[in-house]
């Protein structure tokens, strides 16, 4: 495939994305994002827990987005919005008076070999773009169970002028145990705050 090719597939998708989010969110405003909500366990519970929240999930697998729709539908949770999308393409989409007070990064995928480091979602470039939809005194949640990956969260997020680490782990306004956790109980937790 050529690389004009690709990047025509590229605007296409992201045309698609924008009406879908222009649509959907018509009527939202400030919002709880979960980066990479899997099959939408631990969403779809912060939202039955939060029904006047508007709460919205993506990810990129497709099985995975339908399962978490699936359980949307069945829970009747109207306060949940899911979407199939990159994190970055879903910032660059998101219609402008889209913010979010919380934002929960759970379980990421490490990308532990050195040359993938790139792949890894928490960037400068992500946590810049993320604090322009975060109103002050805004906060990202982060868990992993990959001390590697934390330390490198930690690092970026102190070199950024933006966020703030919160000096201890704070309580979460919600906890349920993800799949994650059930496979590895120790896990690493940060919360930062949008200066």
């Amino acid at each position: 495939m050529s690389l004009e090719a690709v990047r025509m597939r590229e605007r296409e998708r992201k045309q698609r994305l924008r009406a879908q989010l222009e649509t959907a969110l018509a009527d939202c405003g400030c919002c709880v994002l979960e980066i990479g909500c899997g099959h939408g366990h631990w969403l779809a519970g912060f939202a039955a827990r939060y029904p006047s929240v508007q709460c919205l999930g993506i990810d990129v697998v497709g099985k995975r987005i339908e399962k978490a729709l699936k359980k949307q539908s069945k829970q009747n949770l109207n306060n949940v919005f899911i979407f199939k999308a990159e994190a970055q393409e879903f910032l660059d989409c998101l219609p402008e008076p889209i913010q979010f007070d919380l934002t929960f990064v759970i379980y990421p995928d490490p990308w532990p070999k050195k040359r993938h480091h790139r792949w890894r979602l928490i960037q400068p470039d992500f946590l810049s773009q993320l604090a322009l939809r975060t109103p002050s005194g805004g906060r990202l949640y982060f868990r992993t169970d990959h001390l590697a990956y934390f330390e490198w969260t930690v690092r970026q997020i102190q070199e950024q002028r933006l966020w703030r680490l919160e000096p201890e782990e704070i309580e979460w306004p919600y906890e349920q145990e993800t799949f994650f956790q059930k496979i590895h109980p120790h896990h690493f937790s940060l919360s930062a705050l949008r200066c």
